[in-house]
């Protein structure tokens, strides 16, 4: 199928636009070159590529916390004593998913498999807040990206203390020191 025409310029370059969009999938374009006098070359070597517009999609679905007393998955936002959670998510089969922490450089990345599926570990993260970042690519280089955000919190809460206990049932009633008995149950 001829797709157009072009002129060559002057200094012997040429480009050429079609005025129909090429569909999804594989192409292979060759040139011929026709001169004033009618006389026409061979085609060129063959130019495969594909045209890929579809959109990729990308989830964070959760984190998974496999450290400490409280283990299983974290919702978006929640808080976690696992300094290397997991990832999971979905997206379109194929993509290369690249995980960046708080905006910064990527730390690591997962292919989505034949189910749509992906998971990362990430690297150990320091104490506080982080957002991180799945952004998802095809081979065209479409790009679609999700966010998750968890706080690592590994700092045990400070021993509490027993400020007063009352007794106000009975005979003696008022503040019962360490050691002391009472009658009263509530």
């Amino acid at each position: 199928t001829v797709l157009g025409s072009t002129t060559v310029a002057s200094d012997g370059t040429w480009s050429f636009t079609p005025s129909t969009g090429l569909v999804d999938g594989p192409h292979s374009i060759t040139t011929t070159a026709t001169d004033a006098a009618g006389n026409t070359s061979a085609a060129s070597d063959a130019l495969n590529f594909t045209v890929d517009t579809t959109n990729v999609v990308v989830s964070i679905n959760k984190a998974v916390d496999n450290v400490g007393s409280k283990v299983g998955d974290l919702a978006n936002n929640a808080a976690t004593d696992d300094t290397t959670p997991t990832l999971v998510g979905t997206g379109t089969a194929g993509a290369i998913v690249t995980i960046s922490v708080d905006g910064g450089a990527a730390v690591g990345s997962a292919v989505v498999d034949s189910s749509g599926n992906w998971s990362y570990t990430l690297p150990t993260q320091s104490e506080g807040s982080h957002s991180y970042t799945a952004t998802a690519s095809n081979a065209a280089g479409t790009q679609g990206s999700a966010s998750f955000n968890l706080t690592i919190d590994t700092t045990a809460p400070s021993i509490p203390s027993i400020g007063l206990v009352s007794d106000d049932v009975g005979l003696v009633q008022g503040p019962l020191g360490n050691g002391a008995s009472t009658d009263d149950t509530t």
